[in-house]
């Protein structure tokens, strides 16, 4: 099994979307939902703080299911590069490692700087390596 040009390109749409999703839930979660002031009001149902927080805890959830459904989606693309887990594939020492900084970029949301780090080289050498291997997809 092995991806195709088309769902890689599907792959760094979802990482884009993915990386704008989580920014988002990171704003809402720095949001107070309650204030210490506001606390006895949360019982009320008149559409005051109580529905505000419903509204911003609806939100947050909704934010965390669209990231888990493309974590799940990203997962099965990267693991149709190399899936650590099978035994039966042949794997080039190239697609181990595209695969495995697809999973810290994209599915970790680790920097392309940090991975270069980890490895010992630069940000930008994950990139092109990331980068020569789509251009070998058909």
């Amino acid at each position: 099994m092995s991806i195709t040009r088309e769902e890689f390109e599907q792959l760094e749409v979802l990482s884009k979307e993915t990386e704008q999703l989580r920014n988002k839930l990171k704003e809402i979660q720095r949001r107070p939902i309650v204030s210490a002031y506001n606390i006895s009001d949360c019982r009320s149902s008149r559409g005051g703080h109580s529905d505000r927080v419903f509204d911003l805890v609806a939100a947050r959830d909704e934010l965390e299911r669209k990231i888990n459904r493309n974590w799940l989606a990203m997962n099965h693309f990267i693991n149709k590069i190399y899936n650590p887990l099978s035994l039966l594939s042949s794997v080039t020492p190239l697609e181990m490692r595209v695969s495995t900084a697809l999973r810290y970029r994209y599915l970790d949301g680790i920097s392309w700087d940090k991975i270069g780090e980890h490895w010992g080289i630069k940000g930008e050498s994950c990139r092109r390596i990331v980068g020569k291997y789509k251009r070998t997809l058909n």
